[in-house]
């Protein structure tokens, strides 16, 4: 999200772009999966996801 080039991926979450929330179709799909540093997925990506009105899910 924030286009932080990190050279030590061990500070790279792994996270998917579009919520899974319990579809394996969507959890396995390699293209719905990309790397975010730790503060984009513990703040940014968290707001986004909360923010979604009850019941949906893009």
């Amino acid at each position: 999200m924030c286009a932080r080039v990190e050279g030590d991926t061990s500070k790279l979450v792994a996270d998917h772009r579009k919520p899974h929330r319990g579809d394996p179709a969507l959890f396995w799909d390699r293209n719905n999966l990309w790397c975010l540093c730790e503060a984009c997925h513990s703040t940014e990506k968290q707001k986004e996801e909360q923010s979604a009105p009850p019941g949906v899910w893009w």
